[in-house]
C-alpha cells in the first residue's frame, strides 16, 4: 500500500507544477498587464480570470497536501507548520473569488477583504518556512535542505517587505508586481522542493531523520565518564 504522506506529496508536486504552469500561461498571453507593475489579482478583472482562478486553486491544494503530508511526517510539535499552511491554503483558495477593487476606484469592503487574504497568506508562507527549517536544523542529513529553506524564507521575507513598502510608496510602486511575483516564484520553489523531499523519504517512518522528535529526545542518553 502507498504510503499515504508520499501521495500527498505527490499531489503538493503536480498541484506546484499546475501553479507554475498557470502563473506562466498568465504572463505569456496578452492580458494587456504588466508583469512589473500591475497585481497578479488584476488578471481576474480581466477576461483572463479563468487563468487566475486556476493559478490560485492549484497554489492553494497544493499547499493542502503539503500541510497533510506534514501532518503525517512532522513530530507533533512542529504542527505549526501544518496550520500555518492551512492558513495560506485558505487564503489563497478564496481570494480568486474575492477581487480587488480596480485601479481609481473607491475602497470597497470586497476589496478590503481581498487585501486581508493576501495578507493572511503572505505571513504564513513565511512562517511555515521558517518553522519548517527550524524543524531540520537538528539533523545532518537535511542539512542542505533546511539552508535552502531558511534562504527561502528570507528571500520571500524581503519580497514581501517590498510589496507592502511598493503599497505605500509612490516611488516603488512601479514595481509592485515584480516583488508579488517573486513572492510567488519563492513559494512555488519552496513547496516543490519540500514536496520532493517528502517523496524521497522511506516507507515505514516518513521523515523520520528531518528532526528530532520527544521519543527520540526520551530515548536519547548521554553517556557517563564511567560510560554507564
Amino acid at each position: 500500500m502507498p504510503n499515504l504522506s508520499a501521495v500527498l506529496a505527490g499531489a503538493a508536486l503536480a498541484m506546484t507544477v499546475s501553479a507554475a504552469t498557470a502563473l506562466t500561461v498568465l504572463e505569456l498571453l496578452p492580458t494587456g498587464l504588466s508583469s512589473v507593475a500591475d497585481p497578479t489579482s488584476q488578471w481576474a478583472l480581466t477576461p483572463f480570470l479563468w487563468g487566475f482562478r486556476w493559478f490560485e486553486v492549484s497554489l492553494a491544494l497544493a499547499a493542502f497536501a503539503l500541510a497533510f503530508s506534514f501532518s503525517r511526517a512532522l513530530p507533533r510539535f512542529r504542527i505549526g507548520v501544518v496550520v500555518v499552511l492551512v492558513l495560506f491554503a485558505l487564503g489563497r483558495s478564496f481570494v480568486g473569488w474575492v477581487n480587488m477593487d480596480a485601479p481609481g476606484a473607491p475602497a470597497t469592503v470586497t476589496g478590503g477583504i481581498h487585501w486581508g487574504l493576501g495578507i493572511v497568506s503572505f505571513v504564513s508562507s513565511i512562517v511555515a518556512m521558517f518553522l519548517t527549517a527550524r524543524s531540520l536544523r537538528r539533523n545532518a542529513q537535511n542539512r542542505y535542505l533546511q539552508q535552502f529553506t531558511s534562504v527561502m524564507g528570507w528571500i520571500t521575507s524581503a519580497a514581501i517587505v517590498l510589496l507592502f513598502a511598493a503599497s505605500r510608496s509612490a516611488e516603488l510602486a512601479r514595481f509592485f508586481g515584480l516583488f508579488e511575483r517573486a513572492f510567488y516564484v519563492t513559494t512555488i520553489i519552496w513547496i516543490g522542493a519540500v514536496s520532493v523531499a517528502l517523496l524521497r523519504q522511506g516507507p515505514s517512518r516518513p521523515l523520520a531523520a528531518w528532526a528530532i522528535t520527544s521519543e527520540d529526545r526520551v530515548a536519547t542518553k548521554i553517556p557517563s565518564r564511567d560510560g554507564g
